[in-house]
């Protein structure tokens, strides 16, 4: 609605998440719009474990042609949430979130990847996911495209009342850490506890802010 008049496709977004292919329970946290018009969501689900991304078409209605009737539930451990997404530059789709699991105290971070068809990627991590168990207690706080074709994470980690800290962690095209960005793959950083970081992105000559 760029002229201040609500679109009717953008009322088409809103009520189509009670359609029966979309559960009532679906808790959105953010949006990202494809070139082609269709929009992605993604968040978790409230009355049953794990998190989710949907496609929709431009018109509101869900894309049936995206995974299961436009929806692709992602259960990560016991529980898990979906809390950003990455399009992808040949239009796969890059998810990171966090999960819990009763061998674990606290959540832990994972990073996913699905194709255009929203089916997990086989060829990244264990059946397209990459989970970190060694990070107990890390928030998500991005995920953004290298350009070399992997992928940035952000995570903060109240490690004291006064500090913050939390790698930023980069994967390479098969879901392994990349082992030529920090020490094998992770850039430790810290903070005063009021700098959390709340977003990233690449700047043309790579290099990330």
């Amino acid at each position: 609605f760029s002229d201040g008049v609500l679109d009717h496709a953008e009322f088409l977004f809103f009520s189509s998440t009670q359609s029966p292919q979309f559960p009532n329970s679906l808790v959105a946290y953010g949006i990202e719009t494809q070139a082609d018009g269709k929009v992605l969501f993604f968040g978790s689900i409230s009355d049953s474990p794990g998190g989710f991304i949907a496609r929709l078409n431009g018109d509101g209605t869900p894309d049936l042609s995206f995974a299961e009737n436009g929806i692709l539930k992602l259960l990560v451990g016991d529980d898990s949430f979906v809390f950003g997404l990455e399009l992808l530059d040949d239009g796969s789709i890059a998810l990171g979130g966090e999960y819990s699991s009763q061998q674990f105290v606290g959540r832990k971070g994972y990073v996913a990847k699905i194709t255009s068809q929203g089916t997990p990627d086989s060829t990244f991590g264990d059946n397209g996911v990459h989970s970190l168990g060694q990070m107990s207690n890390y928030a998500f706080s991005g995920i953004v495209s290298a350009k070399d074709g992997g992928i940035y994470t952000a995570w903060n980690h109240a490690a004291s009342f006064f500090t913050v800290t939390g790698p930023i962690i980069k994967f390479d095209q098969t879901g392994q850490l990349d082992a030529d960005f920090g020490v094998e793959g992770i850039l430790e950083r810290s903070s005063s506890l009021s700098a959390w970081s709340r977003g990233s992105d690449v700047l043309e000559d790579g290099s990330i802010i």
